[in-house]
């Protein structure tokens, strides 16, 4: 979810899975699925490529917030380590 609200509001599932690291685009398949069902996404079609719309939510602000947290934190172990 923080990378889709890190994007600039339209994501395409395959640059997705490229950008999170992911084997097959299948993996996110079910997660983008959800988001739209829950209306977090919504579906544009263009020039052949499918994307998604980053619906307005305060969720995507919160999903930020947690990856910099989490990321304090990894920061914090690692200086402890």
């Amino acid at each position: 979810m923080a990378a889709i609200a890190q994007s600039e509001g339209l994501v395409n599932p395959t640059e997705l899975q490229v950008q999170l690291r992911f084997a097959a685009q299948s993996s996110i398949q079910d997660a983008v699925r959800d988001l739209v069902a829950v209306g977090l996404l919504s579906r544009v079609d263009g020039d052949g490529r499918v994307f998604y719309r980053r619906n307005p939510h305060a969720l995507w602000t919160a999903a930020i917030d947690l990856l910099a947290q989490a990321l304090a934190a990894e920061a914090t172990y690692d200086s402890l380590s």
